[in-house]
């Protein structure tokens, strides 16, 4: 590899960014650890100490703090599926962001037993939720089963199902602000918007990436929109069921792009619609919600589905966390990247040949071995390379890819390297495009630093990158 120094015009720049950012950042966001799997309100100390956290404990203590609250799982206690059996509905009604994220611990579901709603967002809450189930809420008369919002909602990377409310079987929307990725919302009902219902001029969603399935309702079987606005975007509405009007979707809701649609009656799909697919049988697995891997239950494409490869995705994952887009390039019109429509990215495996030798064919773009590359801390990093051809997958040395820190001037290594935390999808090889590709899980200390990334394969040789984190 060649190397070039550092410009002194942006080691200037890059202390000066870092001196202000040492004045100026703001309180970091606190970590809040649940430990135990019942739901005893009193278990709210959250501290180091072993079973002294609940999910309603740690909401509780995020609701008190004016800070931003990172609520996670202990992963030597839910190391297997688990569920957490509600006691009454949770409630957020204030503090800053609150991220409730499953990732680290597979399967957690949230369950009302159908005995109450599952979330309350007020006014002033602010909820993010990831790679979590939300099943057994029952309002049947009231709002949300699933999750009654009048705040700031995000769901990412889950699943809602089974849910019942009298107004929005999975989410209600009341006057607030709802975005949906990566995501299914399948097998709710509700007498308005099986899956979801908004009212309030100033309540606003959007769904991307994400599959709204099999739910059902008197109007709006997967969405009613009785005010506000809802956008679509690279999301399957399909096989729902409206007894009274709008099998899929009642009124209007805004595209912005490569949606399919099962069943456009009682709708008014406006915006960008000239990708989108109405009327389309979607193909979805009869047999509905199943684990198809990851963190929660997904609905998978079958083959043959019009939704694959014929999508526009901005994420690098599907709701599993397994690679999106599989197939890269542009679709026929050369307008999307070949992303399935919906939650779910079909994969494709190519069988493992007699291992041969490796001729290296570089890192793809935008990686260069010839110079540095800037990149944002805490991003995640597809990482492309070519061997020539596929060469099975068992490829890498051991101990490998890794990354170590390296002095920014002189690019003289620092310590001991670290092996490269990927994704959950691991090692792909995309047989149309003929190149490997990993995500690359970066992290957020490495801010303001540079670093080696180094792939060392089993033939001996390795291959390396130098980056720069802003």
């Amino acid at each position: 590899m060649k190397y070039s120094h550092l410009p002194a015009q942006f080691a200037g720049i890059t202390f000066a960014i870092l001196f202000s950012v040492l004045l100026f950042s703001p309180a970091l966001a606190a970590d809040l650890v649940v430990d135990r799997t019942d739901d005893d309100p009193n278990a709210s100390t959250c501290t180091a100490a072993s079973n002294d956290c609940s999910l309603r404990g740690a909401l509780a203590v995020a609701v008190a703090s004016v800070e931003d609250d990172n609520i996670t799982f202990d992963t030597s206690v839910f190391s297997a599926a688990s569920v957490i059996q509600l006691t009454g509905r949770l409630s957020v009604t204030g503090g800053g962001l609150i991220s409730i994220n499953g990732s680290a611990a597979p399967f957690i579901t949230l369950d009302a037993m159908n005995s109450s709603g599952v979330l309350f967002v007020g006014p002033s809450g602010n909820v993010s939720l990831s790679d979590l189930t939300i099943t057994g809420g029952s309002l049947n008369l009231s709002f949300g089963g699933g999750i009654d919002n009048r705040g700031v909602l995000s769901v990412s990377n889950s699943t809602l199902y089974n849910n019942l409310g009298g107004s929005g079987g999975a989410i209600f929307n009341n006057s607030g602000s709802v975005t949906v990725v990566n995501s299914t919302l399948c097998d709710n009902s509700s007498a308005y918007g099986g899956a979801y219902h908004s009212v309030g001029t100033s309540a606003v969603a959007v769904f991307r990436d994400s599959t709204i399935c099999s739910n059902s309702a008197t109007y709006g079987g997967g969405i009613f929109v009785s005010s506000g606005s809802v956008s679509l975007e690279n999301t399957i509405i399909a096989n729902n069921s409206g007894g009274a009007g709008g099998p899929d979707i009642w009124r209007t809701v805004n595209s912005l792009g490569y949606n399919l649609v099962s069943n456009s009656s009682g709708m008014t799909m406006a915006g960008a619609t000239a990708s989108d697919q109405l009327d389309v049988d979607p193909l979805l697995d009869p047999a509905g919600l199943a684990n198809n891997q990851g963190n929660n239950l997904t609905v998978a494409l079958l083959p043959g589905s019009p939704a694959i490869d014929t999508g526009n995705s901005l994420s690098l994952e599907d709701q599993r966390g397994l690679i999106r887009p599989v197939d890269e390039g542009d679709t026929p019109d050369g307008s999307g990247n070949l992303a399935d429509i919906g939650a779910f990215e079909v994969q494709y495996e190519a069988e493992d040949p007699v291992p041969t030798g490796y001729e290296w064919g570089g890192f793809k773009r935008p990686i260069r071995e010839d110079r540095y590359n800037l990149a944002r801390a805490r991003r995640a990093m597809p990482v492309k390379f070519s061997l020539n051809g596929f060469q099975g997958m068992d490829i890498f040395a051991e101990g490998s890819p890794s990354s170590q820190r390296i002095r920014c001037f002189s690019r003289t290594p620092v310590g001991d390297p670290e092996p490269v935390q990927m994704n959950r999808s691991g090692l792909k090889y995309n047989e149309r495009r003929d190149f490997y590709r990993f995500v690359w899980k970066t992290k957020r200390n490495w801010k303001f630093s540079c670093r080696r990334l180094s792939v060392a394969l089993n033939d001996g040789s390795v291959h390396s990158a130098d980056f720069i984190f802003f």
